[in-house]
């Protein structure tokens, strides 16, 4: 480190001695390491540097100043002898020991791989030997008293247009007790088996087409980091291709919450079968390992990419203000029907919503990702999930002391996401004139009260942009900030509002000034709770002014 000038390295606890090659650093002129444990001589070069070196507090040091104690002499001619036995004796002492510590770690370290291929290979032929090769496999699952949907009365399979075959979901081991969310489920055998996702039990003939871990497997050609899309500390998402044809996404979770909440962990399942939504990813299925300690999600494939990347990376893919009006819309819708769309026990809240969750198709349409997961993933996942959102600005101020996410903080989410879609900005940002972290929501408000829409507005849009549309969708983003939970609007009314308004909001003229009437659009309703609501209940209202 040839431009190093100035170390301070002090009250660190540091042990053994200061490095010779520090006193050679060109440029340096000041050093402290004051308060720690370190020992031995230190090199004459350090006391002549510029600025000082400090090194009080460290009583193992020594040297030829004044104020230290001085080093003991390495060698004696009066006592060649008695100096020269201990020096060999010491240094065969630590060859034996160094030479004895890497035998025992040599053998450590084989004991361990040769445990891990003993289990492994005794979990691969277990998987095998539990596999349903055959319809007499089915015939001995039916006498054991478990009947498949050819048996089972009133129970149908929900369709949905122009989507690929849903995918069920079964465990390994003795099968979950499904019969708390109202119905059975038949599981299979298999460590991982997957059947296909729907509201009916498979039929006999279905049987043979259910997938397994190895064909989960050939389908992402064994977990490759060809197929790999993304991916961090605890979970990783593969593109993967069905026998079928079938292209998905595989999320492979290595730490679930299974063990520690089954009964929570099998309705979040349940919740995550019954979402179908045009904005929300479709999860077609599932498969877990025994315990449930590692299991696969499988979503439809969506070919385009996230709204960060769009917004803010290389995007061959230009985000318009119709477009983003859309974005807006669709995601609100999605939200909406997470928050209120489910029957209960099933509704939900996303919990890690920001741009890179949200999806884009070919079409520009949004797709919400990772929803429905908080009762799926271990709790210190969720808890890092909420860090990062933390850091991104997107973390509604009450959870410092509530410690759990709500739908309201969806909602804040929801507001950080509509202003980084209209300025272009992340939530938080760097101003470059003071170099500080900025947050946009406090960017925006002055502007907006002043009037200066086109300000506010992404500069990668050359003002092609509708000033009415801009400074409403602005003042519902600070509406969903707001630092009191209870005066953020909710999501239904919110997806209305702008479905009601979007043709209007997405006109792009080059209309001049700033645009008078900015706050007009804004409506005094309460709802029934006493909420703030995005727009009036009365739904006469709504249709004599929504948009403005």
């Amino acid at each position: 480190m040839t431009m190093l000038a100035r170390l301070d390295v002090s009250n660190n606890s540091l042990t053994g001695k200061v490095p010779d090659t520090i006193a050679n650093l060109p440029n340096l002129v000041f050093l402290d390491v004051s308060d720690n444990l370190l020992s031995g001589p230190v090199p004459t070069g350090l006391f002549s540097l510029r600025e000082g070196f400090r090194y009080s507090n460290n009583s193992g040091l020594c040297g030829m100043v004044l104020d230290i104690v001085r080093c003991p002499a390495t060698s004696s001619s009066s006592t060649p002898l008695t100096t020269s036995k201990p020096t060999k004796s010491s240094s065969k002492l630590k060859s034996i020991m160094s030479i004895a510590t890497a035998i025992a770690f040599a053998i450590g370290g084989s004991a361990f791989l040769i445990l891990v291929f003993i289990c492994l290979g005794r979990r691969n032929a277990k998987l095998r030997s539990l596999v349903f090769k055959s319809s007499s496999d089915i015939r001995s699952v039916q006498k054991a008293g478990i009947k498949t949907t050819s048996e089972t009365k009133g129970v149908d399979a929900e369709s949905i247009s122009e989507s690929p075959k849903p995918l069920h979901g079964s465990f390994h081991g003795s099968p979950p007790d499904f019969s708390i969310l109202g119905r059975s489920r038949v599981m299979s055998g298999r460590s991982c088996a997957s059947a296909f996702a729907s509201t009916g039990l498979p039929s006999a003939a279905e049987w043979s087409s259910w997938m397994s871990l190895d064909e989960l497997e050939t389908a992402t050609n064994y977990f490759s980091e060809k197929n790999l899309l993304r991916k961090n500390c605890q979970t990783a998402v593969y593109k993967g291709t069905l026998r079928d044809g079938t292209t998905v996404a595989v999320k492979a979770i290595y730490n679930t919450r299974y063990s520690f909440g089954e009964q929570d962990f099998q309705i979040a399942i349940e919740a995550l079968m019954q979402v179908k939504h045009e904005n929300l990813v479709n999860f077609l299925g599932f498969c877990c390992s025994k315990g449930g300690s590692e299991c696969f999600l499988v979503y439809a494939f969506v070919p385009g990419d996230t709204l960060d990347h769009h917004l803010h990376g290389q995007s061959e893919m230009f985000l318009n203000w119709r477009m983003r009006v859309n974005i807006i819309r669709g995601i609100a819708k999605g939200l909406a029907h997470l928050h209120e769309g489910l029957p209960e026990p099933l509704t939900m809240v996303h919990q890690n919503l920001w741009a890179g969750n949200v999806l884009l198709d070919k079409q520009g349409n949004a797709l919400l990702a990772d929803y429905g997961l908080s009762d799926i993933v271990a709790e210190e996942v969720m808890y890092a999930t909420h860090k990062t959102l933390a850091a991104l600005g997107s973390l509604a101020p009450e959870y410092a002391h509530l410690g759990q996410v709500t739908e309201d903080c969806d909602i804040y989410a929801f507001g950080a996401l509509i202003l980084e879609v209209v300025t272009g900005s992340r939530a938080v940002f760097v101003d470059p004139s003071t170099r500080t972290l900025v947050s946009t929501a406090a960017w925006v408000q002055p502007l907006l009260k002043e009037g200066r829409v086109r300000e506010v507005v992404d500069p990668t849009l050359e003002g092609r942009v509708s000033v009415t549309g801009a400074a409403a969708l602005a003042h519902i983003a600070l509406q969903c900030m707001s630092h009191d939970p209870g005066a953020r609007p909710n999501m239904v009314d919110l997806a209305r509002r702008l479905h009601a308004c979007e043709a209007e909001w997405s006109d792009m003229p080059r209309l001049p000034g700033s645009g008078s009437g900015t706050d007009s659009f804004l409506i005094a309703a309460t709802a029934p709770s006493g909420r703030p609501a995005s727009f009036s209940h009365d739904s006469d209202a709504l249709h004599r002014h929504p948009c403005r």
